[in-house]
């Protein structure tokens, strides 16, 4: 016979159907229809039953669905993708969230766990492993990506604890990786010559890219954005106010970021003439092609005038590119950004003017990502200080002096180098696309 237990502490008995198994019997208010209802626990002992249902009970009082423990965890993702993440986020955020959190988080084990059944340690477990192995190539993820993937699940976990699926967010209970800054890839003087001797040997609207994103400093999603009306010839500077991005539903183009993304980078004049010149061909490329090319006014397009490929782009041509002038591939089109960057601060420009032709949200964004050369500057000052306090710094050609003279010369080779190609520049294209 069942036994009576108190206001909210259920009922439980053995079940005659099935003998060694209790069942405990629990009645609640429906939080959206204010009905009284009942609700069953099996387990294999009384205590056992008891326990599950208290703990249901008492998370119903806190503001719990009655149907909560029905969520799995990979549903509750999409649906958050769905229905919250997207309307908050741009659609280049919301892939990255779409790949953390379906590949690494829904394809896992836990992806199927109940929200109300996740433990803290099991997703600890889950950080720990991705690090370890969760590339598909068996090697570990960046503690970088590991971060994000933390963020993101917490996000939708905070909005489960407030849509009333789970009691607490237990992501805030794991411990994030410990950042690991690695150093950032630049192309050393003979690596620019070698480059841009590549580019004038190719020739072609693939070397006018990667030239100006080397003078510029522009993101491949900013150059491949870049239209006509954005480049300024009587000024000598183009202006980003988009973005090229690729989603599920094809290429289109966003706005940047944040205020300081939308910027205006002034070129030199050379690099001008040449995106002159380079207007000119597609102008004649569009008469000779008529209708089949699609003027959208891009400054960087296919054959027929469509937008530009990021993965085509560096897989069929970057890359053959730096095979070409003995670069290791592993060497990214995003590093060009940063060997600009390396340039204007060897050659002491102030780090302030480098954050606004990089469109970083803060000076502190560039100091931390560049910090190794600016050490390397505090090196170069200390010898300037000593040769003009006459500390003997500087006093000879064999000295110190001679070692600064020979690090000065280290510290040109960039500039001179892209000098050296300025005929490349005047002329850039050897190819079936030439004046």
């Amino acid at each position: 016979m069942a036994r009576k237990r108190g206001h909210g502490e259920g009922t439980v008995f053995e079940r005659p159907d099935r003998p060694g198994t209790f069942r405990a019997v629990f009645t609640y208010k429906d939080p959206e229809t204010r009905k009284t209802r009942r609700k069953n626990f099996d387990d294999s002992s009384a205590r056992k039953a008891l326990k599950r249902g208290k703990e249901w009970v008492q998370g119903i009082e806190e503001g719990l669905l009655p149907d909560a423990g029905k969520v799995l965890l990979k549903d509750w993702l999409r649906r958050w993708l769905d229905d919250y993440a997207s309307m908050k986020v741009r659609r280049s955020t919301l892939a990255k969230y779409e790949t953390s959190l379906i590949r690494y988080i829904a394809g896992s084990p836990l992806g199927s766990e109940a929200l109300t059944e996740l433990q803290g340690p099991d997703v600890q477990r889950l950080f720990n492993r991705l690090l370890k192995s969760g590339r598909r190539d068996g090697k570990g993820l960046s503690s970088d990506t590991v971060r994000n993937i933390r963020r993101y699940l917490s996000e939708a976990l905070k909005q489960a604890v407030k849509d009333g699926l789970m009691r607490k967010n237990i992501i805030e209970n794991t411990e994030p990786p410990k950042v690991k800054r690695l150093p950032v890839k630049v192309l050393t003087s003979e690596q620019i010559t070698a480059l841009t001797a590549e580019t004038e040997r190719i020739g072609g609207d693939e070397s006018l890219i990667v030239l100006l994103a080397l003078e510029s400093g522009m993101r491949i999603g900013e150059i491949f954005g870049l239209k006509w009306d954005c480049v300024d010839f009587q000024g000598g500077a183009v202006h980003v106010k988009y973005s090229l991005i690729t989603t599920k539903g094809g290429k289109r183009l966003e706005e940047p970021k944040t205020k300081m993304s939308k910027r205006r980078i002034p070129l030199r004049d050379e690099m001008m003439k040449v995106l002159a010149m380079h207007q000119k061909r597609q102008e004649w490329k569009m008469q000779e092609l008529g209708d089949k090319f699609e003027n959208n006014g891009f400054v960087f397009t296919n054959v027929f005038g469509r937008p530009c490929d990021h993965s085509n782009f560096t897989g069929r041509f970057f890359k053959g590119l730096l095979v070409a002038a003995g670069i290791e591939t592993s060497f990214r089109f995003h590093d060009l950004r940063h060997t600009h960057a390396s340039i204007l601060l060897r050659q002491g420009v102030h780090p302030k003017v480098v954050q606004e032709r990089l469109g970083h949200s803060t000076i502190s964004i560039t100091l931390d990502t560049y910090s190794h050369l600016l050490r390397d500057v505090q090196d170069e000052a200390v010898t300037a200080l000593g040769r003009a306090f006459g500390t003997g710094a500087g006093e000879g050609e064999d000295g110190a002096g001679g070692q600064q003279n020979g690090q000065q010369n280290q510290i040109e080779k960039p500039k001179k180098a892209i000098k050296k190609n300025v005929r490349l520049l005047r002329n850039p294209v050897k190819s079936r696309n030439a004046i």
